[in-house]
């Protein structure tokens, strides 16, 4: 299992959940993707801070303590990477602390 904690465009905060058999390929993987966007993978427990970690219906969540909100052009710009970051195949979720 693995946890990644990474910093997008606009201070947006991004957390990676997922399972793997490789640990080295999926976060050489998931550099390349953040690389395109401009986005970066901080040490473990950097942004942890921001999110608490909830039990709903659907398992245990993170949720981010203090939404952020940020112009809609910056957030159309993340919509490719977050897209990309869900699509691959040993991610499981992927959250943020955008408000809704």
């Amino acid at each position: 299992e693995f946890l990644y904690e990474i910093v997008g465009t606009g201070g947006v905060y991004i957390l990676v959940e997922g399972i793997t058999d490789n640990g080295n390929r999926t976060l050489a993987e998931m550099k390349q993707i953040l690389s395109k966007y401009g986005a970066k993978v901080v040490p473990p427990g950097s942004l942890l801070w921001n999110f608490d970690r909830v039990r709903t219906e659907e398992g245990k969540n993170y949720k981010p303590r203090t939404p952020l909100e940020i112009p809609p052009e910056v957030r159309e710009g993340l919509e490719p990477l977050l897209n990309e970051l869900r699509n691959q195949n040993d991610v499981q979720e992927v959250y943020t602390n955008l408000s809704d």
